[in-house]
């Protein structure tokens, strides 16, 4: 019984069982410039455009901040270059799932 526990030992290999973790990206979010979001959201008010509030009836520019320092991009940059409401939607895509 010893021997064959001793040769079930010796052939398992080393690492057996125990997953390899996921490298982990030791980069810090982007940041995003100063004043992107406060400029996406006078730029949604400017326009008209449902998305300069939140359902909640927070800021876009307030939301955006928030999101930010939890290392969120919601696109400011993109979203203050729209020229209608209709294009919001595929601006905020632009910075990624």
């Amino acid at each position: 019984m010893m021997r064959l526990l001793a040769v079930l030992a010796l052939s398992l290999p080393q690492g057996c069982g125990f997953p390899t973790p996921a490298p982990v990206d030791p980069s810090p979010p982007k940041p995003q410039p100063a004043g992107d979001c406060a400029a996406a959201g006078a730029h949604l008010e400017a326009l008209g455009c449902p998305e300069a509030h939140t359902p909640a009836g927070t800021s876009f520019a307030e939301a955006c901040e928030r999101a930010a320092a939890d290392g969120r991009d919601w696109c400011p940059g993109a979203i203050a270059r729209v020229s209608s409401c209709t294009e919001v939607e595929a601006a905020s895509r632009e910075c990624g799932p």
